[in-house]
């Protein structure tokens, strides 16, 4: 009875189909093929329940322009069914302009919502939980809005989106394996917005965003994660690239990254010369309480990480806050860390760095970062060629007037230079008439050595040397 309502729609050129209060049984999918302009709606108590063993979706949608779905409940009664594949709540296919809100789904088997082959979709304001497989599922998608929804007890994903010009905006993520997962599928993705969600308790990743895995396809890129809230999830943030074009132009801003189990934020390529990630910008975020890193670069390079506060990291395993990561299969290269606050303030302190380089990692630019009260230390670089200067808590450069009284015997006099290594670079001035006649200077891990010839002649504070060093 329900089909035919839809197909006397279909003749008339579209309409409006009313569900009114009460359960009703689907036992074959509704099916919306080649029509246009349908409404399907409902009271607030009226369900659609998928019939034991019917093995289908409760909504199936092909070749369709202008539908809205709306104010209805969608049991997928997943205990009762035995397909060979997935089913969902709602599967659409080769359609345009499909629009869903203020929807209840649940208990499907597959998916809640699969979309393929779609342009201009939005799904809002919606419950979608409990489901075997993603909340939504969105295969070469170009204009999807997601806004506004809750997605919880998924296994796979809360949505997977392979497309274009996608906005997945002010939703709620808990549980599963990841929360949102862009690229992958052979289809390349970019342009898309992550922005203003909350990710909870996510076995592999809040956000994962992987390259195309299918050759001959660009890299993925252009993605904006903002203004998001991570709590609890194995990583907040992760990008991935192996095999194939890799990773580019990815903006992680403002977002608040919480007791990540193991790295908060992470980009890492196994290849980093064939499937690089690079380009990234990685600003103003808080990191905290991560298991390991709070911030990590794996063979990544021309990438950017600035304005972070990334505190108390290193909860499982002692790491720093930021880590340029590298081994043998390659380093973190040519990346600039600008600006960051790194500390731990913890009784028992677990981030043993603010910023650490590791393995062949080099060609980097640390500077202007603060990295007080870490465990072990400010800053440990590995790179012959990483500049790292002008960092609080780390001196790389200082100055100083040095006033000594002469005895007319003593030769060398010794001026700490507080850096945190032996410099490379020392100039000196005599700053006073007795202070002239300086012969030569040294200087080791601690003091800079004044030397004379003959020593300066008596006094109180005659012997004005003014100083400068630099690692």
């Amino acid at each position: 009875m329900i089909q035919k309502v839809i197909n006397r729609l279909t003749v008339l050129g579209g309409g409006k189909m009313y569900f009114t209060t009460g359960s009703y049984i689907i036992s074959k999918s509704l099916t919306l093929d080649g029509i246009a302009n349908i409404t399907i709606t409902g009271s607030k108590e009226a369900i659609l329940k998928l019939a034991d063993n019917a093995n289908c979706h409760v909504i199936y949608i092909n070749n369709t322009r202008r539908v809205r779905i709306e104010k209805i409940e969608i049991n997928g009664n997943k205990n009762n069914q035995t397909p060979s594949d997935g089913i969902r709540g709602i599967e659409v296919w080769n359609s345009s302009d499909i629009f869903i809100r203020n929807i209840y789904i649940h208990d499907t088997y597959g998916a809640t919502i699969g979309l393929h082959d779609c342009t201009r979709a939005g799904i809002y304001n919606s419950v979608l939980e409990n489901t075997n497989g993603d909340c939504t599922f969105a295969f070469n998608v170009d204009y999807l809005k997601f806004v506004g929804n809750v997605c919880k007890d998924y296994v796979d994903t809360g949505v997977a989106h392979f497309g274009k010009y996608t906005v997945i905006a002010n939703n709620i993520f808990d549980g599963g394996y990841c929360g949102v997962y862009l690229g992958t599928a052979g289809v390349k993705t970019e342009e898309v917005a992550v922005v203003g969600n909350v990710f909870r308790n996510h076995t592999t990743a809040g956000v994962k965003i992987d390259e195309p895995k299918e050759e001959n396809v660009e890299p993925t890129e252009k993605i904006t994660v903002a203004g998001n809230t991570f709590e609890y999830c194995n990583a907040a943030i992760w990008m991935e690239a192996k095999d194939y074009s890799g990773i580019r132009n990815i903006v992680i801003a403002n977002n608040v990254v919480l007791a990540s189990t193991k790295k908060g934020i992470i980009a890492g390529t196994l290849s980093p010369d064939t499937s690089p990630i690079y380009k990234l910008v990685i600003i103003g975020n808080i990191v905290a309480y991560s298991g390991e890193a709070g911030i990590c670069l794996v063979r990544a390079k021309h990438s950017l990480i600035a304005n972070n506060i990334v505190y108390n990291n290193g909860q499982s395993t002692p790491n720093p806050g930021i880590l340029l990561y590298g081994d043998d299969y390659g380093g973190a290269t040519y990346n600039y860390v600008i600006g960051n606050k790194c500390f731990d303030d913890q009784a028992t302190k677990t981030q043993n760095y603010g910023i650490a380089e590791s393995g062949p990692s080099d060609y980097n630019i640390i500077m202007f970062n603060d990295v007080r009260e870490n465990k072990n230390g400010g800053i440990t670089k590995v790179g012959a060629n990483t500049i790292v200067k002008h960092n609080i808590g780390f001196l790389t450069e200082n100055s100083g007037v040095a006033v000594f009284s002469g005895d007319g015997a003593t030769t060398q006099f010794a001026i700490a230079h507080g850096l945190v290594s032996t410099p490379s670079k020392v100039l000196v001035t005599p700053m006073s008439a007795d202070a002239k006649g300086i012969s030569y200077v040294t200087a080791d891990d601690t003091y800079i050595y004044v030397n004379y010839d003959t020593a300066p002649p008596s006094g109180t504070d005659n012997v004005k040397i003014s100083w400068y060093a630099e690692v």
